[in-house]
């Protein structure tokens, strides 16, 4: 079987540095503190007060994107930094 979003959703993916995967994480919390989520994603199309109910684990991707090196695996199990952000 197939790794399908629900009906009429999206999986979401992003990458490529540890850094930008928590900024962009980060940022999208942070945002959600000042604005209401629209209430069509909410079932029973009540708004939430400004930042209720949702915590940093909701913004979470479904898949992450991070390079490493086949050779020695670094950055699969501790940072590293090949020039570009930690991975």
């Amino acid at each position: 079987m197939a790794c399908r979003p629900p009906a009429n959703h999206t999986y979401l993916a992003i990458g490529q540095d540890l850094f930008s995967i928590s900024e962009y994480v980060q940022s999208q919390y942070n945002f959600s503190l000042h604005n209401r989520p629209n209430s069509n994603a909410i079932a029973d199309d009540t708004l939430l007060p400004l930042g209720g109910g949702l915590s940093v684990k909701d913004f979470v991707p479904a898949a992450y994107m991070v390079y490493t090196d086949i050779q020695s695996l670094d950055g699969l199990w501790e940072p590293t930094d090949y020039g570009s952000g930690v991975e």
